[in-house]
């Protein structure tokens, strides 16, 4: 018999408690901001990361999803900036899906097949658009790779016939995300992941993470650029205002241990910008 065939669920596994030891190629790619650790990552039932807040349990569940920037696993449990936000947002209970290399399509997935029949009809979500998006609209097959990290299906497989590839892809998916949420009777809440903006003369984070490759450096910002700029657009011909994160924490280097991940000072930074945006669309979408 041939191996089963599956929809991959980009998610921890339910009721984990592990201790995670920083990897030798994540030190090599940031700044000394990144703390030692080791750094605790539990999940609940469902697998959402725990953020050690106490919370009643009669609390309104958020998910937030997204890719590693929301899982923050390089941070200690209660400086995560979901769980600084949960702390703000007394009443409410923040569910913390994120799950580093998470495509939109991926993430797409996991809002159809799993938070849905969490938060419920009129229930809040929170969605990132993937950082990984830029790794993969403009490979062959787009969203739909071979690649086992982001492809939607295991065991992977490339596409029988052609795909199109770049920034079309991120239009579609949005667009699929949004039309989802509005059928489902989800209040979604569409956001960009923020990322590093630097001199790459004198940025050593950035020089290392592109290999003192001007040209790639400038490359992936352009991408990285494209794929907010069209969520943006997307979102507006929905009638939906997307979260610009890029553009209300300027990239400031600052607040990252590397090209795309916030240290503890952003992550406390970056909780205050969240909450503020999160609790205005939560009460402009009650009234």
């Amino acid at each position: 018999m041939g191996k089963t065939r599956s929809i991959r669920l980009k998610e921890y596994d339910p009721n984990v408690n592990r201790e995670l030891v920083l990897r030798e190629d994540f030190v090599e790619k940031s700044d000394d901001t990144l703390q030692a650790g080791p750094f605790t990552l539990r999940t609940d039932a469902h697998g959402f990361i725990i953020t050690g807040n106490t919370v009643p349990e009669n609390a309104t569940p958020i998910a937030v999803i997204g890719g590693s920037f929301v899982e923050s696993s390089w941070v200690h449990e209660d400086k995560r900036f979901v769980a600084q936000a949960e702390r703000m947002m007394p009443g409410y209970r923040l569910l913390n899906g994120g799950y580093s290399g998470s495509t939109t399509l991926q993430l797409y997935n996991v809002m159809l097949s799993k938070i849905y029949p969490i938060i419920g009809d009129g229930g809040t979500l929170v969605f990132f658009v993937g950082q990984s998006d830029s790794d993969v609209i403009n490979r062959e097959g787009s969203y739909w790779t071979d690649a086992r990290m982001w492809s939607p299906i295991v065991p992977a497989f490339q596409p029988d016939i052609t795909v199109p590839t770049g920034v079309i892809q991120i239009r579609r998916m949005v667009d699929i995300v949004i039309e989802t949420a509005k059928t489902l009777n989800i209040n979604l809440i569409l956001a960009s992941s923020p990322y590093r903006v630097g001199d790459f003369s004198d940025d050593a984070v950035l020089r290392k993470r592109f290999r003192r490759d001007r040209a790639a450096f400038e490359a992936k910002m352009a991408e990285q650029d494209a794929i907010r700029e069209a969520t943006i657009e997307v979102g507006l011909g929905h009638s939906i205002d997307v979260i610009d994160f890029q553009t209300l924490t300027e990239g400031n280097p600052d607040w990252f241990y590397d090209a795309l991940h916030l240290n503890e000072y952003g992550q406390t930074k970056f909780s205050s910008i969240f909450t503020h945006e999160i609790k205005q669309r939560l009460d402009s979408s009650s009234h």
